[in-house]
């Protein structure tokens, strides 16, 4: 019993340390996983890309000012439930993305937004939305 406690432990602290890892390696840009609002970077932010989805619209939004990216989402009916928006960003095979699940009822022209990734000159950024689980529907890429 000892002996498969300690293995499941070494599993988990192994699963979490690649975990980490990865993440720590794409996510050293400057405004990584902060608030667009509080940190000033709305001020200088525009929409490259948008689209029409479920209930609403997703807009890939993107602040000149501090080169940083993230998703916003609003509702356009009453009541938006159970969708998930998420921004990433991506350079030679490294990804570093946060998200947002509202499985609450957001009211209409409410807008929830996610926190920023970088996005210096060579990367990219997309911004993602799904309802109730279905497919990905995501914009294009800036």
């Amino acid at each position: 019993m000892k002996v498969r406690r300690l293995l499941v432990t070494m599993g988990l602290a192994l699963a979490l340390a690649v975990g980490l890892s990865t993440s720590a390696l794409a996510a050293n840009l400057p405004y990584d996983g902060s608030d667009p609002n509080s940190t000033g970077c709305s001020g200088s932010a525009w929409t490259p890309f948008f689209i029409n989805v479920a209930d609403g619209t997703l807009e890939l939004r993107f602040s000149n000012g501090c080169s940083t990216a993230w998703a916003r989402f609003t509702c356009l009916v009453g009541g938006c439930t159970n969708y998930n928006i998420f921004v990433q960003r991506q350079q030679d095979g490294k990804a570093y993305s946060n998200g947002v699940s509202w499985p609450s009822s957001t009211p209409r022209n409410a807008i929830l937004y996610t926190l920023q990734v970088g996005d210096p000159g060579g990367w990219s950024a997309i911004a993602c939305y799904n309802h109730n689980g279905g497919a990905w529907q995501c914009t294009g890429a800036y």
